[in-house]
């Protein structure tokens, strides 16, 4: 909140929540209650175009808010609200960005939350991200996990869902790669340079580029060792946001439980090693289940 108006009856409140533009603002509420139940409350929300204005319930207090969205707040006591800081809370559908189409990317923004599409717009934003320009971009590549995330997979209760989605606040005081390492973990992602372009990878099954054998490695080019026994993991438990439990961090766990019990019957102990990964751009449990699984199953395949 930037502002509010001197405690009373009634109060005015400008609650800033992002930059612009965002598609959508709803569910909005009060200490958790909707705000249409709270008696004399009232909401206006504002996207964050660059054309806006002040809301009138404070433009004689507050200046500029162009490319801000924000939520332009009457609060009245009642019953229901009762003094205080109120908490106000709302659901974001965030920041329009450019789409794939099975072909090319379109130039005309609407939401999404495909991490190829949001990975590729944080990459290429000149505003608010790392302002690298389009034609360093492989971006059949992009598409490729663009369509791989789309793919409909089971959500383990009888339907489906779209294999890799993401829910993710930028803060612009971390670093950009730091950010960019959380969005591309949420899709298995990697980017590698290839032919003087920056390609979007993600972790699945793929055909074989390249086989070294003795008589293609340049001698002493090639080295390898592997991972000690005693730190490869065989329990992942990986870090989300649950909306159903008030958007808490929460976990979900993977195991090898054969592992764990061999371990614990020739070294003693739990036989368990564990890794903690926090991937709070997912945020639901089927989803963060198979990603568990997946960095499981890649720490296993590759000692």
């Amino acid at each position: 909140s930037i502002y509010q108006s001197d405690p009373a009856e009634t109060v005015y409140r400008c609650d800033v929540l992002c930059e612009g533009l965002v598609n959508s603002i709803a569910d909005i509420r009060i200490n958790d209650v909707p705000i249409a139940d709270v008696t004399g409350c009232s909401v206006s929300t504002y996207l964050g175009t660059a054309s806006q204005v002040v809301d009138s319930r404070f433009s004689d207090r507050v200046i500029g808010l162009r490319n801000l969205a924000y939520l332009a707040l009457t609060l009245q006591t009642s019953d229901k609200l009762r003094g205080g800081f109120p908490v106000v809370t709302c659901t974001i559908q965030g920041m329009q960005v450019e789409t794939w189409n099975g072909l090319i990317w379109g130039t005309t923004k609407v939401y999404s939350d495909n991490p190829a599409a949001c990975i590729r717009d944080l990459i290429i934003n000149i505003r608010y991200g790392i302002g690298l320009s389009k034609t360093l971009l492989d971006e059949s590549s992009f598409g490729e996990v663009y369509d791989y995330s789309n793919v409909l997979v089971s959500d383990g209760q009888s339907s489906t869902e779209k294999r890799y989605t993401i829910n993710y606040s930028i803060d612009n005081k971390r670093p950009a790669v730091d950010i960019l390492s959380d969005l591309l973990a949420v899709c298995g992602g990697f980017l590698i340079w290839s032919g003087n372009r920056l390609k979007l990878r993600t972790e699945k099954v793929e055909n074989t580029v390249q086989n070294f054998t003795m008589d293609n490695i340049v001698e002493k080019s090639f080295s390898y060792q592997y991972v000690p026994k005693d730190t490869m993991i065989n329990r992942a438990k990986l870090q989300y946001i649950d909306p159903t439990q008030n958007y808490t961090k929460v976990y979900a766990l993977a195991e090898d439980a054969v592992d764990q019990d061999s371990r614990s019957n020739i070294e003693g102990g739990s036989g368990i090693v564990e890794r903690e990964i926090s991937l709070l751009g997912v945020t639901k449990f089927s989803r963060a289940s198979r990603l568990a699984n997946l960095f499981l199953k890649i720490a296993k395949a590759t000692p």
